[in-house]
């Protein structure tokens, strides 16, 4: 513990302890050695070792840790806890002293040195097993033997049958009387501890050096060499299982041993086929030395100066107490450590090319320059200055191009490496050596490798690359085809690419072509005329989609000149995005970033399309790069659509000079998939229109399709020209089927470019229905033409539900607008104005000042079927009730959705849709709330309600409100729906192929809802909303109120045919019905209340008719419930409301008697408290006290005695004179007309 109390204890042995070691279940270099291994703790003594295991002893010492922290926190006295850990107890029987020792482990010998052990142990007619035994081999360190190799039989030997009868003896003898044995009594001692016998190792073999004692052993960490350090100051390496002598070293008094194991940092396909090289480390206390041995060679490699009282640290165990088998992440980090006296502690790292030989000295020397670098770059102790000379020099005297690679890299790949630095290196590595080391180079791998690493690095210079490529291409010419191999084919044909790219890039990105042109004024050659191929109203349509594109994101640029950077910093990112593997073309690579692309494209097209350059070279640089014309026009339209749009762009201008490159690039297709015939569609401009169809930015896509109909008719033009004479030949736009195409496409992108623009815009808008949060999409062609016929009604539905805007509003908009069309056509045919639907003026101007309605009138003129009022406020609940699913405790959304659905004009779509909602969204939470309910009897505690629902009790009964006007208004429109037609659902042309259904097609399919289910789940809806909302307590409420036969039916498909019987009904259940419903009127009447003598009622009133149409739907007594509602009304004292009440009660007979009994209690109350009782008790006549005396004493409001007076006047005109409460009656209002002429 923290505190240093003792977990536990225990005697393995009556001796001293020499030494503690331990083998640890995970080596402490996972990376090198992954295996496992046995988790053991080795206690030495004098004549034995104990093994105790690791996982045993842990456990006991976590149990003892929690047993003693039970212990403490409840103050109990701390008892001490016996366990025994079992450990193995091994002897050594045939060496006189040991030192130390080293446990190896499981020895696994084969059947050879298993017959060889036996002979020489037992001589020629020994008894041997057939079967090696399994065996531990202890390495022990003393005096004779020097060295012993003890070995101890897996599983024990078995007792000798002597020592058993022995044991049984002295038991017995214990066990009889002293007077029977003739023992003499003795007081009794303390007991002393039972040890466990240790268990004889043999020594099968040794090194035996009489003079020589053994003082100090250590394994390596693959346990198969030993170290041993003797009194005659030499160190040994022997091979710790065939007990051989490797080497000796002299001169090491007292000497501290240490292995380290290093693997090679070249990279390899399989981890365990990595070299690891092991060196032994030699501290010389009495020189001050630290020496280091190469242990597979035993070459001296370095000595370094040490304290005389230094301590060399070995560590070869990991951490201790694991738990698990997997594969350890615990690396340790320091594994050899040298501690000074003065506390310092010193790591010892040694580079693995060390450990290799003389042949490979030169990668040997610049491996370590390449060590000593990066040391020295991780350091930070360095300026600038020093850092190029340091980096200058290393490359310098490196020989060897893979260490070199290396090194460039680790300045690459470094964040803090100047790019001075690499600049530096590299010239010298390329501009100076370049050339020659490509000549020297003899391997075809490398010199892909060394283009690899020109291609992505980003100082090099467009030179440099030229120079490599060439001499390249220069050698691989000189050889016959029938020699050239594979890899060198790939080297060819990578070097042919790159030498094309580049002398491409060098061309574009020449500077000297940009002297005589100022300010982007330049007129490009071979520019479409857009007067032809646009009119004047077109191009004011684009530049109007162009201002609304940019209103949100109006920035003010100043034309100018910008001058653009050195083009070697770009160079690595704009080869990145090239395929150089293929021959005969460069392509683009897939899955490329588009930023990079975007990036590349603007390093090509960007001067072309501003008019910094002229294209008059651009078909023949192009065509010489070897990029394909197909990756060339990605390229540009990528740029095309990405560039950033700003309201000062001259659009007629750029669109101009993107027509100059659309023709300067197409003269480089194959004439055949340019022209064809009239009837087929041409296989270049078929994938062009397909990557317009796919881009996300549709408006510029629009620009583009527009030059590449253009510029396609002017080719088709040309190409008849020259079939024809010049004078015979007039221009004609032929209507061919690509003209089609182009069309058709121009047509969709138009409206899709208004689609996105508007919905990209974000106007500001009052709402009131939650606003949702949506992932902004892409919307391209594509993706509206895939999602199918409601696409666009879905997209802007979430726009709506974005902005918040309440439903109304959007019906009222359509009213609106359809108002505006119908005076635009009376006044263009001089008609009378019909009387168009009434707004207020309130919504008037809501309708006016929010640019919402504008934008999606715009959008209404494009998309009429998709953007119809009732289709939007379909997509809109449907996204209201979705958001809802995913939080379920934002009842408004809720809200939201059903305030949507309730706007729908449409009956069978309205329909439909709540069968879908209710289906999909409401019926299982719906479920799991009446089963709560059903189960607790009442409206469950917050606790309960939440951990059943995910709801709050108040959420819960929102939920159960909700449900209730669902259904209510799901009744009325199905319904109407039986009076009227299903309405035919249409859609714009732009989806031409059949494709998904969209949210309204399914609604409208929803047919065949059986009214009777639906009727059946709004009763139980209600009955559930009565009991959430009064907290009313009624148990099984689902039995009680509820025919058995229906209960079955609950939460069924509302579609499915059942038959349900409403007139026969249990009375149990019918008065349990009657029970329930009188409970909600007496809770209702508490929501009466009264302000300045003025009654409000509403809520009251409006709960009683619910009471009354669900008393009417279960057939009960509707004049019952009225009767029992005027009767608590006149006694909680609201007779004003009760009066109102009075004319629509028909058995008046069955009234009378309660309205009586009323009028008693309040008049028995009014005699109790008047001061003056004797006076006025004469007025009543005996038979009236007789009566008020069988009164109980129920509560009953307090009043007024003309108040009791008009109760009884009512009690007795609902009675006849054959009832017996009629005199009562007479003689009450004479009792109230007496004290009334008392009180006077």
């Amino acid at each position: 513990m923290e505190d240093c109390t003792l977990l536990l204890e225990e005697q393995l042995h009556n001796e001293s302890v020499v030494s503690l070691k331990c083998q640890s279940q995970h080596s402490p270099r996972p990376d090198i050695s992954p295996e496992l291994k046995p988790e053991e703790l080795y206690v030495q003594y004098v004549n034995n070792v104990c093994v105790i295991n690791g996982g045993s002893l842990f456990t006991a010492l976590r149990s003892c840790r929690s047993y003693l922290a039970r212990r403490q926190t409840s103050g109990t006295d701390i008892e001490p806890i016996t366990t025994s850990m079992n450990p193995k107890k091994w002897g050594f029987v045939d060496q006189n002293t040991v030192n130390d020792i080293a446990i190896v482990g499981l020895d696994l010998s084969n059947t050879f040195d298993h017959l060889l052990t036996a002979s020489t142990c037992e001589g020629f007619d020994s008894r041997y097993r057939a079967i090696a035994p399994n065996s531990n081999l202890v390495i022990a360190a003393g005096i004779k033997p020097f060295i012993g190799f003890h070995y101890a039989i897996e599983g024990g030997t078995q007792p000798v049958l002597s020592d058993v009868a022995k044991a049984v003896a002295s038991k017995l003898k214990s066990a009889l009387p002293g007077w029977l044995t003739g023992a003499k009594t003795t007081p009794e001692k303390q007991s002393s501890v039972t040890l466990l016998p240790a268990e004889a190792m043999t020594c099968r073999f040794g090194l035996c050096d009489l003079r020589r004692i053994a003082s100090y052993i250590i394994l390596s960490p693959n346990k198969k060499i030993a170290a041993i350090s003797d009194a005659l100051g030499r160190v040994m390496l022997i091979d710790a299982h065939k007990g051989t002598a490797i080497r000796i070293f002299k001169g090491y008094r007292e000497a501290q041993c240490a292995f380290i194991q290093v693997p090679d940092e070249r990279k390899v396909k399989h981890r365990s086929m990595k070299p690891i090289a092991l060196f032994l480390l030699i501290y010389s206390p009495k020189k001050g030395t630290l020496e280091i041995f190469s242990a597979q060679v035993g070459t001296k490699i370095a000595t370094f100066t040490a304290s005389k009282c230094s301590r060399l640290i070995y560590i070869n165990y990991g951490l201790m107490g694991f738990q698990t088998t997997s594969k350890s992440r615990y690396v340790c980090q320091y594994n050899t450590l040298l501690i000074d006296p003065d506390g310092s502690i010193k790591e010892i790292i040694i580079p693995f090319h060390f450990a290799l030989t003389e042949k490979n000295s030169k990668r040997v020397r610049d491996l370590h320059l390449y060590k000593r670098l990066k040391q020295y770059v991780k350091s930070g102790n360095y300026d600038d200055e020093s850092l190029v000379s340091e980096a200058f020099n290393t490359c310098s005297e490196m020989k060897t191009v893979d260490i070199k690679l290396q090194l460039l890299e680790f300045l690459v790949l470094n964040r803090e490496i100047l790019p001075e630095v690499i600049l530096k290196c590299v010239d010298h590595f390329i501009v100076s050596e370049a050339f020659n080391t490509c000549s020297e180079m003899k391997t075809v791998d490398i010199k892909l490798q060394l283009l690899e690493f020109l291609v992505l690095n980003r100082e090099i210079l467009p030179e440099v690359i030229l120079k490599c490529v060439d001499h390249f291409i220069e050698k691989i010419n000189l050889l016959n085809q029938s020699e050239i191999e594979s890899d060198a084919k790939a080297l060819k044909i990578v070097s042919e690419n790159l030498h094309s790219l580049v002398s491409f890039y060098t061309q574009v990105t020449d500077e000297a072509q940009e002297e005589d042109i100022t300010n982007g004024n330049f007129e490009c050659s071979n520019a479409l005329d857009t007067n032809a191929v646009l009119g004047v109203k077109e191009m004011e349509n684009l530049q109007k989609l162009l201002d609304l594109s940019t209103l949100n994101n109006y920035k003010s640029h100043d034309l100018k000149v910008s001058f653009k950077e050195n083009g070697k910093k770009t160079l690595s990112s704009f080869l990145r995005v090239f395929d150089l593997s293929v021959e005969g073309a460069v392509c683009l690579k897939k899955d490329v970033d588009e930023v990079a692309l975007f990036q590349v494209a603007e390093t090509i097209f960007a001067k072309y399309i501003s008019g910094i350059m002229d294209t008059k070279e651009l078909q023949e640089q192009s065509k010489s790069s070897s990029i394909s014309t197909n990756d060339l026009f990605y390229l540009l339209l990528s740029y095309w659509v990405h560039r950033p749009l700003n309201i000062d762009i001259n659009l007629e201008r750029e669109m101009r000079n993107l027509s100059a490159v659309i023709y300067c690039l197409a003269q480089n297709v194959n004439y055949d998939d340019l022209i064809v015939d009239n009837n087929s569609t041409s296989p270049f401009w078929t994938k062009i229109r397909q990557l317009l169809m796919n881009s996300s930015k549709s408006f510029p896509a629009l620009m583009a399709a527009i030059l590449c109909k253009g510029v396609a008719q002017r080719i088709e033009n040309e190409k008849e020209f020259q079939k024809s004479s010049e004078e015979d030949f007039e221009v004609w736009e032929n209507l061919s089927q690509e003209n089609c195409e182009w069309t058709l496409l121009i047509g969709k992108l138009e409206d899709v470019s208004l689609l996105n623009i508007i919905l990209a815009n974000d106007p500001i808008c009052s709402s009131s229905l939650p606003k949702l949060k949506h992932e902004k999409e892409s919307v391209s062609l594509r993706s509206i033409l895939d999602k199918g016929k409601g696409s666009v009604s879905e997209l802007v539905a979430r726009w709506l539900t974005l902005k918040g805007i309440h439903p109304k509003f959007l019906t009222l908009n359509e009213i609106h607008h359809q108002n505006s069309l119908l005076t635009e056509q009376s006044v263009s045919q001089q008609k009378e104005n019909p009387s168009p639907a009434i707004i207020s003026s309130e919504d008037l101007e809501v309708l006016s000042s929010e640019s919402v309605f504008e934008h999606l009138n715009i959008l209404r003129k494009q998309f009429p079927y998709s953007l119809d009022c009732d289709v939007l406020l379909t997509n809109m609940a449907w996204e209201y009730a979705l958001a809802w699913q995913k939080d379920i405790e934002e009842i408004r959304k809720l809200e939201a959705s059903l305030s949507c659905l309730n706007q729908i004009t449409e009956p069978h779509l309205k329909k439909g849709l709540h069968n879908m909602i209710w289906n999909t969204h409401l019926k299982i939470l719906f479920e799991s709330c009446c089963k709560l309910i059903r189960k607790v009897g009442k409206l469950p505690k917050e606790r309960l309600c939440k951990q059943d629902t995910g709801l709050t009790d108040f959420q819960m009964s929102s939920f159960i409100r909700i449900c209730t006007e669902f259904f209510n208004e799901f009744m009325d429109c199905l319904q109407e729906s039986f009076n009227v037609e299903k309405v035919r659902l249409h859609y714009e042309p732009i989806w031409e192929d059949e494709c998904g259904l969209p949210l309204t097609e399914l609604a409208h399919s929803q047919n065949n809802i059986n009214y009777d289910l639906l009727l059946l789940h709004y009763q139980l809806c209600l009955s559930m909303q009565m009991i959430t909302t009064f907290s009313i307590k009624q148990t099984k409420f689902v039995n009680n109120l509820f025919d058995p036969s229906v209960i079955p039916l609950f939460f069924s498909d509302l579609q499915q045919k059942a038959q349900i019987s409403w007139h026969k009904t249990e009375s149990k259940i019918s008065a349990a019905r009657i029970h329930f419903l009188c409970k909600v009127v007496l809770v209702t009447i508490e929501t009466v209340t009264i302000d300045k003598e003025k009654v409000y009622s509403t809520d009251h009133v409006t709960w009683m008719g619910r009471c009354i149409s669900l008393a009417r739907l279960w057939n009960l007594d509707v004049d019952f419930l009225r009767r029992y509602q005027l009767v608590q009304l006149y006694i909680n004292g609201f007779d004003s409301v009760a009066e109102e009440l009075l004319p629509a009660i028909k058995d008046v007979e069955d009234l009378g008697p309660r309205l009586l009994e009323v009028a008693g209690k309040r008049l028995a109350q009014f005699m109790t408290s008047s001061p003056d009782l004797s006076l006025k008790i004469g007025a009543f006549s005996t038979t009236l006290t007789q009566y008020l005396d069988t009164l109980n004493g129920e509560w009953c409001v307090p009043c007024q005695l003309n108040n009791i007076l008009l109760l009884s006047t009512h009690s007795l005109r609902c009675l006849n004179e054959n009832q017996t409460e009629h005199k009562l009656a007479c003689l009450m209002i004479e009792a109230c007309v007496a004290l009334q002429d008392m009180q006077s």
